[in-house]
């Protein structure tokens, strides 16, 4: 029986085709006011990115770089359609204000 060291375990786990790391950097932070959602875009402007909102779904769309693609976001809660948008450094920038909920009784 061959022995293998830990390290050549490991190796053999992480390999890409095994073990799939999510290359999307983001970050999301929850406000009593609203969301705040932080995407990396090296390298991009406002002219290299495509971003919707379409119910409760965040749509981005990358022209160019290395995170080139579509990305979506789920929100769970209830958001105001007035969403500011910011690209700067590398880094887009989304503020969602939370919807008062309606009193019904």
């Amino acid at each position: 029986m061959q022995s293998k060291s830990i390290s050549s375990v490991f190796d053999d786990f992480f390999r890409e085709d095994v073990f799939h790391f999510d290359q999307k950097s983001h970050l999301v932070t929850e406000e009593s006011d609203g969301l705040t959602l932080e995407v990396e875009v090296p390298g991009c402007s406002k002219d290299d990115l495509e971003v919707e909102l379409e119910g409760k779904t965040i749509f981005i769309e990358i022209k160019k770089g290395p995170r080139k693609g579509k990305q979506r976001y789920l929100l769970s809660g209830r958001y105001s359609d007035d969403v500011e948008v910011n690209v700067e450094y590398g880094l887009l920038t989304l503020r969602l204000r939370s919807m008062p909920r309606k009193k019904l009784l």
